[in-house]
């Protein structure tokens, strides 16, 4: 692997740079069969004659997804990775008899902070406290005016 080449585990790859034979091994008829095995291929394109570049802007001419900044990537990959994300085993969070206590006072929900003091019946700096650390761990959510919502399992 080159810096002008990266690919991920799923076989999806970025051309920054390619020559239309780029050395022993690998070829742009590599490059055309991950397009045509439905992996993701992105190129960033080159300038035009320069031999350097006639590889990658083939591949864009050919159904690469043209790169031009970060955020093109992130959009065709940020689906695949909320999906997978969703279907990921969670781990099993070990919360003590206080994260309970106020997690239990949000429900059902969400629940401005006063009223999470009042249901859980504690003093408003241990309930602060315990709902920031339920936050850090992902499992609620502070909302507009001081609100707070249990994140869904």
């Amino acid at each position: 692997m080159t810096t002008r080449q990266l690919r991920d585990r799923r076989g999806a790859r970025l051309e920054s740079s390619a020559a239309r034979r780029v050395g022993p091994g690998e070829h742009a008829h590599d490059r055309i069969r991950a397009l045509e095995q439905s992996r993701e291929v992105f190129a960033v394109p080159g300038q035009v004659g320069v031999a350097l570049h006639a590889g990658t802007n083939q591949l864009i001419q050919q159904g690469a997804t043209l790169v031009g900044r970060v955020e093109d990537i992130l959009d065709v990959i940020a689906p695949q990775l909320r999906a997978a994300y969703a279907t990921a085993p969670r781990p099993i969070m070990d919360l003590t008899s206080l994260e309970t206590r106020v997690l239990a006072a949000l429900a059902p929900g969400d629940a401005h902070v006063d009223e999470i003091i009042r249901r859980a019946e504690l003093a408003p700096g241990a309930t602060l406290e315990t709902l920031l650390a339920l936050e850090l761990r992902g499992v609620v959510e502070q909302q507009a005016g001081m609100r707070f919502r249990a994140r869904a399992a």
